[in-house]
């Protein structure tokens, strides 16, 4: 008798720990309960969410109260902080503005009138929408958001003699090294003729730069400016307070409009009204009845706004604000749409009571009744899953130990069979539709998965497409990879499955009526997808190759640049996607360095499509390929560390660093100017 109560509870034991191995709550990807149904074709069917708005603070805490507990949640990707393509032959809304130059019909260049015929722009995403980042050009000047520590040269400490010595003015003043400065703002730099750059202005403020026409905009943690940069001043108009407690997630410039997307931590004593920025001295006040929040319940902890800001006065235009989930945030934004995703929280216990209930299930039909009924019950999951493991162990009790060994292996087994039947409902993200024109939320969509990148999500022709990983190591099966199509009411009309079992996506680029998805784990299968249905999406080839390609960036002419990493080193890849149903690796080139920014920040990318030639940094320095033909060659290495972005006017390369600025003649490669951006440390003096 005392050793079937051992072995009871050792079966006992054995099943806590594995439903705690299948649906531990610390260490999952966050999925909404209300997950979509797959019906013929796997096209999910519960794909969209209504919307509504709070009827009072009141009705916005209740709405806290009954979803608080709705799953638990984790992501690897989780955090409060910020940190987060197209080409040639597409439509305006998807070639990258850092292409463009070969449509600029360069006539030469007249240094002597200090003019430029092209320049650069930021490696963006969509044409005509700028993105924040850290060096900014108008053509003429250079804006650089510079931090740099600059540690003082040490000098011999003036001795008693040379006191008396100075006072009887026999020697000269001998200097003393100055203390450790940090060296930041925002430069202008005059950037032509290339022979006589030099620093014109240094802002005392720091953050990323947005450029349009002649307005900068310098995204900082506690103020947003603004600057007229017509002449050489870069003369302030306007300042914006960021209030305490709020985060700008993102934000883009487009038609003299700067879109902010900003976060706020929900209080669940006082989730409303919201106040994210201060704009002339009044605080922008979002109240509680203007709230949105979607009919799909959800356990939300943030609350995003979407402010227009006009960037020539700094005044409010509209406002948006709506709940969400934190985590993994993907923005994406269009010419006449922006785009958030954030994850889903799960319900571990809506899962499990699912399986329970199923036809699968070990459970005998009588202790199925009794989860019915718990299920029905109006307590929360934590109370659920703490009552579902007594009916558990309840039931153990009426099993022998032989009927225990069987059920102990057919739990197991099951469970893992109804997890990879139903893979799709273990995961998901809201994919919030927002109109630009006047800001309103079209819909939300609902994607099984979670997004990378803002490459994941595209617009085209009024349809969305998306990239999504179904992570699902927690729940020990092998994860899937999936392409869903979605109408403009948000509804998925068209799907590509599992591509890279046992993967995950690695980048993503749409290309028109084409994609292509990167996965990885041990090899890097490089998939080609047929998007010009979007019904019935497809993949068309498929490449396995060592290594992965953490960004993807059209060369023209069917090639796609790979930049990732194999065998620890910074791996650029051609390939030859001519042939749709036979992709080519043309060319390979392993870089002598473990990292380059632009396999993670598209940012640091450039492309000068008129000399065949790109840019990327690295940790030793920079490098300057061509790919004529498909094939790399590096034309030019630049031995400084600290390099962070390139950018061309005329036709001279800016190679810039943390502490210069290198110039290249893109017509002979031969240097033309190195200039220093360390300004010279105040240095103090003996006097009397």
């Amino acid at each position: 008798m005392k050793k079937a109560l051992i072995v009871l509870l050792a079966v006992s034991l054995f099943v806590v720990l594995l439903l705690v191995t299948y649906f531990k709550n610390n260490s999952s990807h966050v999925v909404s309960i209300i997950t979509p149904d797959f019906i013929k074709n796997n096209i999910v069917k519960k794909d969209v969410s209504g919307i509504k708005t709070f009827e009072s603070e009141a009705d916005f805490k209740n709405y806290l109260a009954q979803n608080e507990d709705k799953g638990n949640y984790y992501s690897s990707y989780d955090t409060f902080n910020v940190k987060e393509e197209r080409l040639l032959t597409m439509s305006p809304n998807q070639v990258d503005s850092s292409n463009t130059a070969s449509s600029l019909k360069s006539s030469g260049t007249d240094f002597s009138k200090n003019k430029s015929t092209r320049s650069s722009k930021t490696n963006v995403q969509v044409v005509g929408i700028d993105e924040p980042d850290i060096v900014k050009t108008d053509g003429k000047n250079i804006f650089l958001a510079h931090e740099r520590f600059n540690f003082p040269y040490f000098l011999e400490e003036p001795t008693f003699f040379d006191e008396i010595s100075k006072e009887n003015s026999m020697i000269s003043e001998k200097k003393i090294a100055p203390p450790m400065q940090r060296n930041e703002g925002i430069y202008t730099i005059k950037a032509i003729p290339p022979g006589d750059i030099q620093l014109i202005n240094d802002l005392d403020v720091h953050g990323e730069l947005l450029l349009e026409n002649k307005n900068l905009v310098v995204l900082g943690n506690e103020y947003i400016y603004g600057y007229d940069i017509s002449n050489s001043n870069t003369d302030k108009k306007w300042s914006i307070k960021i209030n305490n407690e709020v985060q700008i997630e993102t934000a883009r410039l487009s038609d003299s409009t700067l879109y902010l997307l900003t976060k706020t931590k929900i209080k669940p004593s006082t989730p409303c009204p919201i106040r994210p920025l201060v704009i002339n001295g009044v605080d922008i006040i979002i109240p509680c009845n203007t709230i949105n929040y979607p009919t799909n319940p959800i356990s939300a902890d943030i609350t995003y706004s979407l402010i227009k800001i006009n960037v020539d006065t700094g005044e409010l235009k509209d406002k948006l604000s709506f709940i969400g989930s934190q985590g993994n945030i993907v923005t994406y934004m269009s010419l006449e749409n922006f785009y958030i995703a954030y994850p889903n929280r799960t319900s571990k216990f809506d899962i499990f009571t699912k399986f329970l209930l199923s036809d699968s299930s070990p459970i005998p039909n009588q202790f199925k009744e009794k989860i019915t009924k718990l299920i029905s019950y109006d307590i929360s999951d934590s109370t659920k899953t703490h009552e579902l493991e007594i009916l558990i162990d309840t039931y153990f009790n009426t099993l022998t130990e032989d009927e225990s060994l069987k059920f102990k292996n057919e739990l197991e087994n099951k469970i893992k069979n109804y997890l990879e039947e139903h893979i799709r409902k273990l995961e998901n993200s809201s994919i919030v539709k927002v109109s630009l024109g006047k800001l309103q939320i079209n819909n939300i969509g609902i994607v099984p998965g979670h997004l990378l990148n803002q490459f994941s999500i595209d617009e085209y022709k009024s349809n969305l497409r998306i990239a999504t990983t179904i992570d699902t190591n927690e729940y020990d099966i092998a994860s899937t990879n999936d392409v869903y199509i979605f109408d403009k009411k948000m509804k998925i009309i068209g799907s590509v499955f599992d591509m890279g079992k046992d993967e995950r996506i690695y980048s993503v680029r749409f290309m028109e009526d084409k994609g292509y998805v990167v996965t990885f784990r041990e090899t890097d299968p490089f998939y080609v997808l047929d998007l010009k249905s979007p019904a019935s999406p497809k993949i068309t080839g498929e490449l396995k190759i060592p290594g992965y390609s953490s960004y993807l960036h059209s060369l023209g002419d069917d090639l796609i640049l790979g930049i990732g990493e194999e065998d620890g080193k910074v791996k650029l890849s051609v390939f030859d996607v001519s042939n749709v149903t036979n992709p080519k690796e043309t060319s390979k080139y392993l870089l002598d360095e473990y990292y380059s920014e632009a396999v993670n920040n598209h940012h640091a990318f450039l492309l000068d499509d008129k000399h065949n030639i790109f840019f990327l940094p690295g940790n030793k320095g920079g490098y300057i390929f061509t790919f004529e033909n498909g094939n790399l060659e590096m034309k030019k290495a630049i031995s400084t560390t600290g390099v962070r972005r390139a950018l061309y006017i005329n036709d001279y390369l800016y190679i810039i660093s943390e502490d210069k600025i290198i110039i290249l003649n893109e017509n002979d490669w031969q240097k033309v100017q190195d200039f220093s951006l360390i300004k010279k440390p105040t240095v103090n003096t003996l006097s009397k």
